[in-house]
């Protein structure tokens, strides 16, 4: 898999550079303990060693791998890395569903099942990238319209590692598929959405976390056990 970084929002080249890595890192490329230079950075990725800085500075933030001079040492990540960020994800989102539950903001509502026909659409086309950022856009709709600005922050810190997590597992779970199209309106159809909307819509606290558990149980199965399998 080429990683699509056309696809993804940068704000700087270092930015791009650390997307880039990232998937390097995440997909096995890069293992624990590896060491990766400015200058081979520089020149792998056709930059100079400012953003090759910055993007070592990114992933650093990100616990990927650790400074040193001139360079950094790879960290990897751990089945145990990515439970504590469902872990994290989970509590952070549940809060959130239940404020933006209580204020009740239809314009939201409107956005999710907008969000949700996307996905759908994304599915029958067979398009992996496009339903992985959709299903990305929906959960931090429901971050940002909390107004929450301290959880925004913690979104941030981890959104890029969940979205490359999700394209990656994603399409190793596709190649074990005998029918890919009819494996992405499987996937739309088990992570069930739309009981996440419904629930909040009815302001129904119980249910938020009733399906929300199932929700991440299916991330669980569905990134974590295909990525360590």
């Amino acid at each position: 898999m080429s990683f699509p970084i056309h696809r993804l929002p940068s704000s700087s080249k270092g930015e791009e550079v650390a997307n880039f890595i990232r998937f390097e890192i995440i997909s096995g490329k890069f293992q624990t303990g590896d060491k990766i230079s400015e200058n081979f950075i520089a020149s792998t990725y056709n930059t100079s060693r400012s953003p090759a800085r910055e993007a070592l500075r990114i992933l650093q933030y990100e616990g990927l791998v650790s400074l040193e001079r001139m360079g950094a040492v790879v960290h990897g990540m751990t089945r145990k890395d990515l439970q504590e960020i469902n872990d994290l994800r989970l509590l952070l989102e549940g809060f959130c569903m239940k404020k933006c539950a209580k204020e009740g903001d239809e314009s939201l509502f409107a956005l999710l099942n907008f969000l949700l026909e996307q996905m759908k659409i994304s599915a029958k086309k067979n398009d992996l990238v496009e339903y992985s950022l959709h299903d990305i856009a929906f959960h931090e709709a429901i971050i940002e319209a909390s107004k929450h600005k301290r959880f925004m922050n913690v979104w941030k810190g981890i959104k890029n590692i969940v979205v490359t997590t999700l394209l990656i597992a994603t399409e190793k779970r596709m190649e074990m598929a005998e029918e890919e199209a009819e494996f992405l309106v499987k996937k739309y159809e088990d992570v069930k959405h739309e009981d996440i909307v419904e629930t909040m819509q009815k302001k129904d606290m119980e249910g938020i976390d009733r399906t929300l558990r199932i929700h991440f149980e299916d991330t669980r199965k569905t990134v974590l056990d295909i990525l360590f399998k």
